[in-house]
């Protein structure tokens, strides 16, 4: 369904325009998709679902550019059960702080990715912002992308008379079970900006440093321990080496003693009973 009232004023040399919009329960892809085409890249994106859309804008200009930078106003966006395609925040968001931390020589790629692969359809349960209408830029402070798995964020604006973007995002995930996973509790924060068709994506590394630094400090006193372990299981296996050879040699030494006095005390013996054989030949 979609209500619409267009108002024009051409009293003045200047035309003005008032235009109100409320759709409700419209699909978004038709409309949506052709300007998502570049957004990722090589890789398409595309949206499937209802949208409820409210529009509320003044402007004035003979001129496309003087429309754009004279409107003002507001649109509401509201959208339930979306599914997009050819976007998973959840994987940008392991692969991203994965490639981190192994930068920074903790190789916990594998432990962070696990068996991760990307999806290719995300299922949101809600997309909706507000955005004003201001100076040529459409503003919005509480853009939300918001699912199950992984919560997307954002504000920023659109500069409609540059067709550039400039967006401070975050990516968040459900909280996290294992220890490692513990340093994908926190928000992965993105700078999106750029042109439409060539948008560079910059994470916030400050903020990134920030959050993992506890897990990484324990991941570090983890591999430490584990290594001081090692460490001092080798010494005691060296130690018992060391007090085994000792004892062997002990003995062997006890032993060649003891052999020793046996032959001498035997040597003895036999020197004796020749000396009493020699006497009782004499007697005879």
């Amino acid at each position: 369904q979609v209500t619409s009232d267009v108002q024009l004023n051409v009293k003045k040399d200047i035309p003005a325009y008032a235009i109100k919009l409320d759709v409700n329960q419209i699909q978004v892809g038709p409309v949506a998709n052709p300007f998502l085409v570049g957004v990722m890249g090589d890789k398409p994106l595309t949206m499937e679902g209802a949208v409820n859309f409210d529009m509320d804008i003044k402007t004035s200009g003979d001129t496309v550019n003087r429309l754009k930078k004279a409107s003002k106003g507001k649109i509401i966006l509201d959208m339930k059960q979306t599914q997009v395609k050819g976007f998973d925040p959840e994987f940008y968001m392991r692969s991203s702080v994965a490639k981190y931390v192994d930068s920074k020589g903790f190789g916990m790629s594998k432990a962070i990715m696990g068996s991760y692969k990307p999806r290719e359809v995300t299922v949101f349960d809600v997309i909706s912002s507000t955005v004003k209408l201001a100076d040529g830029k459409a503003r919005t402070k509480d853009f939300l992308m918001d699912s199950k798995r992984v919560k997307v964020k954002a504000d920023g604006f659109v500069d409609i008379m540059k067709d550039t973007v400039d967006m401070n995002t975050s990516v968040e995930m459900a909280r996290s079970k294992t220890v490692v996973e513990k340093i994908l509790d926190e928000p992965l924060y993105v700078h999106v900006y750029g042109p439409f068709d060539a948008l560079e994506y910059k994470i916030d590394t400050d903020r990134l440093k920030k959050s993992t630094t506890d897990v990484l400090k324990n991941e570090a006193k983890a591999k430490l321990d584990a290594e001081k372990k090692r460490l001092q299981e080798k010494a005691r296996a060296e130690q018992q080496r060391l007090r085994d050879k000792a004892k062997a040699e002990e003995k062997r030494l006890k032993d060649e003693v003891r052999a020793k006095a046996k032959a001498e005390q035997k040597r003895a013996e036999e020197k004796l009973k020749d000396k009493l054989k020699d006497k009782f030949k004499g007697l005879f």
